[in-house]
């Protein structure tokens, strides 16, 4: 059968010589036939005949890298990238080229995206019960994970009380995420969190660390323990877990997750745990709130849609 198809694109490409299209579909249907050396001659004599004909370079690049003919292959990459038709990162997600990737003089051709973090916290110091911002710039594939470990040590000084992040698309290839992470200052002293290792699409970064101040005021006392633990947990890596309205438990805590037209009744004290918000360009998708103990509901135009207990 897909000889046959190549047989009938060979026949519309000599009625129609002005649409090298069908000369690419020829060589498609010829090696999906098994007539990978003749796929090759027909991308061959196209690309002579159409020699700007970009689609017909990559398929050959393609199909010269499945046949273990790399350094071809190669030429026909840099001859792409050199016109900024198709960019490395995509090649990179293409299978055809992963002969290529294995290849330690070749595989500069076909890079990972690799993942960009910064890590910036407030200059100064802060007083105890007042709260301390840390922001994460992250740069990394769009429609990847991104995982946060977090290299340090606790302080004892801080408590994470809301993570906000919102993804921003920046080009085809790439999302930025800015991450607002805000800390309670619950006790004086001075120390420092991070830095974190940020991981995506199989890369890796690590930020710096980022110094924390605290001044305690003569008689102050702390209204909030310090955080356990200082891992941070992104809303982006929840989002697919369950969407909302929803009330469950998660790490052993109870939650409920919104998104912008919902509450919840009664109204909620202060929280066991920090709150998470995912925002999309700079809109709220849906946030994620720690419930106390006690019965509670989300409600939208005061209807129940999600009990709990």
């Amino acid at each position: 059968m897909p000889l046959r198809a190549a047989d009938a694109f060979e026949a519309a490409a000599e009625a129609d010589p002005a649409r090298p299209v069908l000369r690419q579909w020829q060589a498609w249907a010829l090696d999906k036939g098994g007539e990978s050396q003749a796929a090759i001659e027909v991308l061959d004599a196209a690309i002579q005949a159409y020699p700007e004909a970009t689609d017909l370079r990559y398929n050959r690049a393609a199909l010269r890298a499945r046949q273990g003919h790399l350094k071809r292959a190669a030429a026909d990459l840099r001859w792409l990238y050199a016109k900024d038709v198709v960019q490395p990162v995509e090649v990179a997600d293409d299978r055809d080229f992963l002969p290529l990737a294995a290849d330690k003089e070749l595989r500069s051709l076909v890079p990972a995206g690799q993942v960009q973090a910064e890590a910036r916290g407030e200059s100064g110091s802060v007083l105890m019960g007042e709260p301390f911002t840390l922001e994460l710039q992250i740069v990394a594939r769009s429609g990847v994970g991104v995982q946060l470990e977090d290299m340090g040590e606790t302080t004892g000084i801080l408590r994470h009380v809301r993570t906000i992040e919102d993804e921003r698309p920046e080009g085809p290839l790439w999302t930025r995420r800015n991450i607002r992470i805000v800390y309670t200052a619950v006790e004086g002293g001075q120390g420092r969190i991070g830095p974190w290792l940020v991981k995506a699409g199989g890369t890796s970064a690590l930020t710096e660390w980022v110094k924390v101040d605290v001044v305690q005021l003569p008689d102050q006392k702390a209204s909030l323990l310090p955080s356990e633990a200082s891992a941070l947990r992104l809303p982006s890596g929840l989002a697919e877990a369950s969407a909302p309205p929803w009330i469950g438990i998660e790490n052993g805590v109870r939650v409920a997750r919104l998104g912008p037209p919902h509450t919840i009744s009664p109204a909620v004290p202060i929280s066991p745990g920090p709150v998470l918000e995912l925002w999309v360009d700079g809109q709220v998708r849906w946030r994620q709130v720690p419930l106390p103990d006690g019965e509670y509901a989300v409600l939208q135009a005061g209807k129940v849609l999600v009990g709990g207990d």
